[in-house]
């Protein structure tokens, strides 16, 4: 587990071609993911550009046009994607011992390190860390990761 800092440090492009959404979210990797809860975030979002990073078995056919499914992509890509998004997605399945990803994640790490706001299960998101919030929706609209 873990991340190359000479990876991390390197200057990024934007893999984000349309910027006409209010948000740009991305959640990379597909274990333990709550597809629904996904699907509801997107549809109750629909000014948020979705980027979801890795192999899905079936997307649901309810999936909005804001939710964006990408296969699996080679790192250096996926760190593009975290690298200029503005909120970092983790839809985990909420379940006990998810607690442990807080930590132990390196898609949390990738957020945490690129000053995403995170979205997840209350279990995962630690109220003490700035950039992390739970279920608040409100408070992502206006969050913005420069300041």
């Amino acid at each position: 587990m873990g991340v190359p800092h000479d990876q991390l440090r390197k200057s990024r492009i934007s893999p984000y071609e349309n910027y006409q959404f209010q948000k740009i979210a991305v959640y990379a990797g597909t274990t333990q993911l709550d597809q629904a809860t996904l699907i509801s975030i997107a549809q109750s979002r629909p000014k948020w550009q979705i980027h979801v990073l890795g192999r899905i078995r079936k997307i649901s056919p309810h999936a909005p046009g804001n939710l964006i499914f990408y296969s699996e992509i080679p790192f250096n890509e996926v760190l593009d994607f975290v690298a200029h998004a503005d909120i970092g997605l983790a839809p985990y399945i909420d379940r006990l011992g998810i607690q442990y990803r807080t930590t132990n994640s390196n898609r949390m790490l990738l957020y945490r390190y690129h000053g995403l706001a995170i979205l997840g299960p209350d279990r995962l998101c630690d109220p003490n860390h700035r950039t992390q919030r739970s279920k608040r929706f409100r408070s992502l609209l206006s969050y913005d990761k420069t300041t």
